[in-house]
C-alpha cells in the first residue's frame, strides 16, 4: 500500500455523509458534481467505449463504483477493480449490480484471476498516477487480457501540452511545490500525444486523442486517449 491508496482509503472512510462523487474526487470547487456533469461524463465514456450487446468491460481504478454501476448496464459483464479496499467495500455496498464483479487489486500488478478476452477496458481519471514505464507495462499486460479489436480508453488524462497553462492558472504556493518535490502531487504524470503514440506504435497499437468534454469540471487541461488493438 502506498500513500495514494492510503489517501483514497481515508477518503472513502470519511466520505459517508458527503456522497459517492466526493469520495472519488468528482468535485467542482470542493463540492460533488451534479447530475448534469455526471451525465456528460457518462455520455463521453460510452461514446468512446461504444459497447456492443455482448461485450465485456474491465475497469481499472474504479473507486467506489459510482461510474461503474452506470456503465455496467451497457455491458454483458463487467469486472471492476481498485487498490483501495475501502473504496471496494463501498462499491459492493452502494453500487452493486448482478453483472458486476468488484475486486481489490492494483492496476500496476494485474492479477491473473481477473480473466481475459475483455472487449473494452476503461481507466477514468487515474492515469496521472502511472509513470510512462508503468503505463507501457500496463499496455503489455492488457494485450494479453483483451480480445482482438478491443478498445482501451484512458479518460480524463492530464495533457502535457497544457501543463504550463495549468501551472499559471493554479499559481502553486510553497506547500504544493513541496508536495510535488516529494512526489505527492495528485497530478503527478502528464501525457502528451507524441509520447503516447510512440509507446503504442512500439507495441503494435494505435491511439486517438479527444479533448475532454468541456461540460465536465477540469476538462480544460485534460484529454481522452483511446487505444485500439
Amino acid at each position: 500500500m502506498n500513500w495514494v491508496s492510503r489517501y483514497y482509503d481515508r477518503r472513502a472512510a470519511a466520505g459517508a455523509g458527503k456522497g459517492l462523487f466526493w469520495q472519488v474526487g468528482h468535485t467542482h470547487q470542493g463540492q460533488p458534481i451534479g447530475p448534469a456533469q455526471f451525465e456528460a461524463m457518462l455520455a463521453a465514456l460510452l461514446a468512446q467505449l461504444d459497447p456492443a450487446p455482448r461485450s465485456t468491460l474491465l475497469e481499472l481504478c474504479c473507486g467506489n463504483g459510482v461510474v461503474t454501476r452506470a456503465l455496467a448496464g451497457h455491458f454483458a459483464h463487467t469486472v471492476a477493480m481498485d487498490f483501495s479496499a475501502e473504496m471496494i467495500r463501498v462499491a459492493k455496498a452502494e453500487c452493486a449490480a448482478p453483472n458486476l464483479d468488484y475486486r481489490v487489486a492494483d492496476a500496476k500488478r494485474l492479477p491473473d484471476d481477473l480473466g481475459g478476452g475483455f472487449d473494452r477496458v476503461l481507466m477514468n481519471a487515474a492515469l496521472q498516477h502511472f509513470s510512462k514505464a508503468e503505463f507501457r507495462d500496463l499496455l503489455v499486460r492488457l494485450k494479453t487480457m483483451t480480445a482482438p479489436g478491443a478498445r482501451l480508453l484512458f479518460a480524463f488524462v492530464p495533457d502535457a501540452a497544457r501543463r504550463d497553462a495549468f501551472d499559471r492558472r493554479l499559481n502553486p504556493g510553497l506547500g504544493l511545490r513541496l508536495r510535488r518535490l516529494l512526489g505527492r502531487d495528485l497530478v503527478t504524470h502528464w501525457y502528451g500525444a507524441d509520447e503516447v503514440r510512440a509507446i503504442c506504435a512500439d507495441l503494435g497499437l494505435s491511439a486517438r486523442f479527444t479533448d475532454a468534454d468541456p461540460a465536465i469540471a477540469g476538462a480544460w487541461y485534460r484529454h481522452d486517449i483511446l487505444i485500439e488493438r
